[in-house]
């Protein structure tokens, strides 16, 4: 009996130790089953990000910030996707909130400033890039990406200053050769645009507005037949951005070819148009007081403006 009595103690302590090595146990597996389902979500979203499936990879993403509402990484590919599906505002939320998580987070300046570009909002767009440089100073894509500002804002020598800082720090990619083609069209150096083009062609031979440059630099040179043949293969690429039609409409104007032209400019008001600044051409000075002109280019306005 007395044995016992001894013993009670002993085996409660045993039992506290068991309780408390369990719930440990159970708080660490609900733990790592919350940071492996997190992870999951992250790594199913990228997978639909490179199908090009934003609408999914926006559910999987708004998933992990609701699992983890104090992690940057899923309000920054969250508000990624919903710029790629043209929904800026609600983009600039999600990467703003990302930026109150981690204020060095120099993949959600540079996609705010992106979409403030395309928002037409330039000054904002400057301040992310300066941020970009403050955390930075030598980030090549921080140079280009001030390089779409200066070149939406016609202030092109400011724009090839930025772009060949980026050149500079080696960032020899597409995207940079691409924003080079169409500054050097804007400068009248349509052989220098072919050249800028044709290396971004070269580093990725999908880059559907590297073709598009292309084409533009060789109407302007007069080679229409080449212009078709590069135009057709942007348009091949993608079919979701109005530019490529415009540039087409510009070769049917040039042919007489009032049908297609209309046809055409109709196809890229039902688009997103990056730039709108096409229309300043003399060629179509020839149409530019119709009536029909009038009305497609009024939706194509909408079409540059278009946001959400």
């Amino acid at each position: 009996m007395l044995t016992l009595i001894l013993l009670e103690p002993i085996i409660l302590i045993c039992m506290f130790i068991c309780i408390v090595v369990i719930l440990v146990y159970l708080i660490r597996s609900n733990s790592n089953s919350k940071k492996n389902r997190y992870n999951w979500f992250i790594q199913e979203g990228n997978n639909y990000i490179k199908e090009g499936n934003y609408k999914s990879a926006l559910h999987v993403f708004s998933k992990s910030v609701e699992l983890k509402p104090d992690d940057a990484t899923g309000y920054l590919l969250k508000g990624y996707v919903l710029y790629k599906l043209n929904r800026y505002k609600d983009g600039i939320n999600e990467l703003s909130k990302a930026i109150e998580l981690d204020a060095d987070n120099v993949e959600a300046y540079k996609v705010r400033a992106h979409i403030y570009i395309d928002m037409d909002e330039f000054d904002k767009a400057l301040s992310d890039t300066s941020t970009i440089l403050e955390l930075n100073p030598i980030n090549p894509s921080a140079y280009s990406t001030r390089a779409m500002v200066y070149l939406k804002k016609k202030e092109l020598d400011r724009a090839l200053s930025e772009l060949l800082k980026a050149i500079d720090l080696h960032l020899d990619d597409c995207v940079t050769y691409d924003l080079l083609s169409s500054i050097y069209i804007k400068l009248g150096d349509y052989e220098k645009s072919l050249e800028s083009s044709n290396k971004a062609i070269n580093l990725d031979n999908e880059r559907f507005s590297a073709y598009k440059n292309h084409a533009y630099a060789l109407i302007k040179l007069n080679k229409l037949d080449e212009a078709k043949e590069y135009i057709q293969k942007s348009i091949n690429i993608s079919t979701n951005y109005g530019d490529a039609y415009i540039i087409l409409s510009m070769i049917n104007l040039i042919e007489k070819d009032l049908i297609s032209f209309y046809e055409n400019l109709t196809i890229a008001s039902l688009k997103k148009v990056y730039y709108i600044d096409y229309f300043d051409e003399p060629i179509f000075d020839e149409v530019r007081n119709t009536n029909n002109f009038i009305e497609v280019y009024t939706k194509l306005k909408i079409s540059y403006k278009g946001i959400s």
